[in-house]
Order: C-alpha cells, then sequence, then structure tokens
C-alpha cells in the first residue's frame, strides 16, 4: 500500500487513507460487499471493476485504528472539462436547478451513471471514461464498512479527495450522487417532486433535509440538477443529481 497525503491532523493518528495495490484487492472487495445492505446489491461494484480502479490509481483505502474501513472511487473524466462545467454553472446561478434533459444534450453529458464510468468499470470493451490529464474529478462512490459508521468517515474520504484533486489542478469536482432518503418519502416521485424535496431545508438551518443533498452542500457542493434513472437505485427511486465542487 501506498500512503496518500491528508490535510487532517486532528484524526491523522486514527485515520490513514492509502493507494491500495492488486494485493489488496480482497481487502477493497470485503469492504464493498459489507457496506452495501441486501437491498442494495446493485449498487455493489464487482471484483474486476474494482481490480480496473486499483490498477489506474482511481480508488483509495481508508484505515481507521488500523482497520480497513472505507473505499473512495474517482476518476478523472475524459467526457467533461472545467470550461464545460463552468458554462453550466453559469447557467445554474441565474436559474437554480438545471432540466437534465436539456443540459445533456447541450453539453454531451453522460445520461447516467453507468454511462458516466463505463458500468463502474471505467476502462474496458473499448471505452476509457479516465484522462489522468483532465481538470476535473468525477467522483464514482464512496463505501464504509458498517461497524465503522458514526466517525464521519465519509466526510473524511471526500475531504480528502477534494484536497488532492485541488493540490492536483483540479478545477472542479463532480458526481451523481444519490438520494438514499427519497424513498421513504415517496413511492413514485415525479422530477418537480424530487426537485421540491431537495430544497427542503433542515429546522433551523440553511441545509437540505436530505441527508445525502445536506453531506454535499455541508462540504461545499452544490446540488445542480434532478438525474432521473441514474442507477438502479430503490432507496433513491432510481433519482440522482448532480453535485458540483468548485475547486478553484
Amino acid at each position: 500500500m501506498v500512503m496518500i497525503k491528508t490535510k487532517d491532523k486532528k484524526r491523522i493518528s486514527r485515520t490513514n487513507i492509502v493507494r491500495p495495490r492488486i494485493e489488496d484487492l480482497g481487502v477493497i472487495c470485503g469492504i464493498e460487499h459489507s457496506g452495501w445492505n441486501s437491498k442494495e446489491e446493485g449498487m455493489v461494484a464487482n471484483q474486476d471493476a474494482l481490480k480496473n480502479r486499483i490498477k489506474l490509481g482511481t480508488i483509495d483505502l481508508l484505515e481507521h485504528d488500523g482497520i480497513p474501513s472505507g473505499i473512495i472511487s474517482y476518476q478523472n473524466p475524459s467526457w467533461i472539462n472545467s470550461e464545460t462545467i463552468a458554462q453550466i454553472m453559469g447557467r445554474y446561478g441565474h436559474s437554480g436547478f438545471l432540466p437534465w434533459n436539456e443540459i445533456v444534450q447541450e453539453y454531451n453529458l453522460p445520461r447516467n451513471w453507468y454511462e458516466a464510468t463505463n458500468g463502474g468499470f471505467i476502462k474496458g470493451s473499448g471505452v476509457n471514461t479516465h484522462d489522468p490529464t483532465s481538470d476535473c474529478t468525477f467522483l464514482i462512490g464512496v463505501t464504509i464498512i458498517p461497524e465503522k459508521r458514526g466517525f464521519h468517515l465519509v466526510d473524511y474520504l471526500v475531504e480528502n479527495a477534494l484536497n488532492v484533486s485541488r493540490d492536483g489542478g483540479k478545477k472542479f469536482a463532480i458526481g451523481y450522487a444519490r438520494i438514499p432518503c427519497l424513498s421513504k418519502e415517496y413511492e413514485n416521485p415525479t422530477i418537480d417532486e424530487v426537485e421540491a424535496y431537495l430544497r427542503e431545508k433542515k429546522q433551523g438551518t440553511e441545509l437540505p433535509r436530505d441527508l445525502g443533498a445536506r453531506f454535499h452542500v455541508r462540504n461545499g457542493g452544490k446540488v445542480v440538477s434532478v438525474i432521473p434513472e441514474v442507477m438502479e437505485d430503490t432507496q433513491s427511486r432510481n433519482y440522482g443529481f448532480l453535485v458540483v465542487y468548485d475547486l478553484r
């Protein structure tokens, strides 16, 4: 394993982020499978996808108190650059949530998470969604083992990925994020209902009431557009949202 620098001095004694190697594949697969419950089986990356990410250097492993506890996957997207994201954000600043179908067509964005990541494999079958020279980062996904939830390790992993991206000259980080609490509110929501749901504020704050959106906004992200059929995700009713972090 190769150590990754982190700026968080307070937790460094308990938490390390490392770059896994192929011999760590079993550990990575174990975290990925234990981190999702039976209702989320479709979210689990398989061994070959995780192996690809290790080879490409697009996955980090978090150790908490010496225990492998979480992973984050990302890529430098070959299908977008900072100029395009800046144009999207210029529109967002004037009109709020942007219609997903319109920005997909106008800016040639991948319509869903599978297109954005080559089905989670990133590289294979003549397709490569990762370009190391890209000036952006795409956050693919985060997994934490159940017994380590409650330690804010997701925040730690995302914070580190954003810091590393910024230090590496990346101008934006984006993601197609989940809305896992949506199923508690709706059985079959419309886009308008999802947008209204994401606009709701947590009582006494200016942060979104939704846990997923609140996580990203709290960490500096902006919820830009609701994405229908972003991935097979029962908890999110197959919805997600485009989140954008400005790293400049």
